[in-house]
């Protein structure tokens, strides 16, 4: 067996795409997804409603740091967020975004018991509130 060549892929810029990373999010009440692709010194990001086209939009920056830097940045608030990464094969060739961080679990911990309500004294007045007998 041959190891594949990784592929070249172009952006409409005609930079070579570096790097393509999917993510996915669902909840009751949303299910969208964002797409981000590094290009030399910039990334063009495409999100929106899953089933729609999207929005898509490009972002130039002064070098390859600079844009490679902000493209790890997106990724992490994402997952920080809750989405999923759907790339095929997990990482697109970039660094993998870093797994979610989970909560600590919280200590179990014994129940107290409820506090006895106090009631007030019956006094010998028959009810009535007046002290006179």
């Amino acid at each position: 067996m041959h190891a594949r060549e990784p592929q070249q892929h172009f952006n409409a810029h005609g930079g070579q795409i570096m790097s393509r990373r999917e993510f996915q999010y669902a909840d009751d009440k949303s299910d969208k997804f964002w797409h981000i692709e590094l290009a030399d010194s910039s990334f063009t990001v495409h999100f929106g409603r899953t089933g729609t086209n999207g929005q898509t939009q490009t972002k130039e920056f002064g070098s390859a740091e600079a844009a490679k830097k902000e493209y790890e940045k997106l990724i992490a608030e994402k997952v920080k967020k809750g989405y999923t990464e759907t790339t095929a094969g997990g990482g697109g060739g970039g660094a993998k975004a870093p797994a979610p961080v989970k909560a600590p679990a919280a200590k179990a911990t014994a129940a107290k018991p409820a506090k006895a309500k106090k009631t007030p004294a019956v006094s010998d007045d028959g009810g009535d509130g007046d002290d006179d007998e």
